[in-house]
């Protein structure tokens, strides 16, 4: 009779788990596979601060590895929520090698690192997918899937949708009424230009002003790099009132690194001083964003937003298509 064992992951597994990972999401398919991992980037979950070496597992029977699972308790309060004790577990992905299916190893599997975050107090557990959620291995968890399915026969409950979006750059052209926006909005004084080191406090402390912790821990991250970030800024009598980025392509890694497809592209949506909007020049920005990617090669972009975001209407303006609907974060109350 085979044996299953559950173990915390060692070191020199991380190789294995990557290639069990990705041979997981191709064979599910349905999207799944823009959540490839590398070796790199399991390395640096590994490195996060909120790494919780008890609950990166592995599974295996007869000693072979079949499955992988990382809960997590997070210790950043990159959202500034100021209670980061209250914050429930953390579930970031489970993956089962395809010829292991439906023989129970996934629900075993999540069974153990909800002990694990159980016994860490906790009293409920998270699948959060936000890009900026620590540790996230993937970004969404579509609707009528299996994954989806599997969470909830577990008693994970819906919070959030999202509308995934995807660009095909390959034939993007910035059309010619986006040129003469910008060029008015050049006439009413505002100036379009990368990023400078030297922006860099004006630049946060219109974050911190302006949008919300997590918003301003990515851009922040960005710009205390030892490389410089690509980020678009507008700026009206010297100072930042708008931005998009960091972008960040195959070729040119930076901080979305959970999504290496060859031909990938992408970028921090564009925000702007609540003060100013309704110039058109968020749209202004997308569409110069968009064509920065096809300049650095990138094929296309995948992006998300809220069922009821008024920017789908900009995303849908330039081009993008509706690819699906993915729940953006599932919650159980432990028992």
């Amino acid at each position: 009779m085979s044996v299953l064992t559950i173990q915390p992951m060692r070191q020199d597994e991380i190789p294995q788990v990557v290639e069990l990972w990705n041979q997981a999401i191709t064979a599910q398919g349905e999207g799944y596979e823009r959540h490839w991992q590398s070796v790199a980037r399991l390395e640096q979950t590994v490195d996060d601060p909120n790494f919780l070496p008890a609950g990166a597992l592995t599974a295996k029977v007869d000693g072979e590895l079949v499955g992988f699972g990382l809960g997590y308790v997070q210790t950043v309060d990159f959202l500034g929520t100021g209670d980061i004790p209250g914050l429930p577990g953390r579930l970031a992905g489970i993956a089962v090698r395809p010829d292991h299916w439906r023989h129970g190893i996934g629900s075993r599997l999540l069974e153990a690192i909800e002990g694990i975050l159980g016994s860490h107090g906790k009293t409920e557990l998270s699948f959060a997918v936000y890009h900026a959620m620590p540790l996230a291995l993937i970004r969404s968890i579509h609707l009528d899937t299996g994954p989806y399915y599997f969470l909830k026969s577990r008693g994970y409950q819906d919070l959030e949708h999202d509308l995934v979006f995807h660009n095909d750059l390959t034939s993007f052209e910035i059309r010619p009424w986006v040129f003469e926006r910008k060029q008015r909005l050049q006439e009413e004084g505002f100036e379009v230009r990368w990023y400078k080191r030297e922006d860099r406090d004006r630049v946060l402390e219109f974050m911190r002003r302006c949008f919300s912790q997590a918003w301003y821990t990515i851009v922040e991250t960005a710009v205390s790099a030892p490389r410089l970030p690509e980020i678009m800024l507008v700026l009206h009598d010297g100072q930042p009132v708008a931005f998009i980025g960091p972008f960040d392509t195959n070729e040119r890694r930076f901080y979305f690194s959970t999504d290496a497809r060859p031909g990938w592209g992408g970028f921090g949506s564009p925000g702007v001083d609540p003060e100013i909007r309704q110039r058109g020049i968020a749209t202004v920005l997308w569409h110069l964003g968009l064509d920065h990617l096809r300049q650095c090669g990138a094929r296309f972009t995948e992006y998300g937003t809220g069922l009821v975001n008024p920017a789908q209407h900009l995303y849908f303006r330039s081009g993008a298509t509706l690819i699906e609907i993915s729940c953006d974060d599932m919650i159980k109350i432990l028992p």
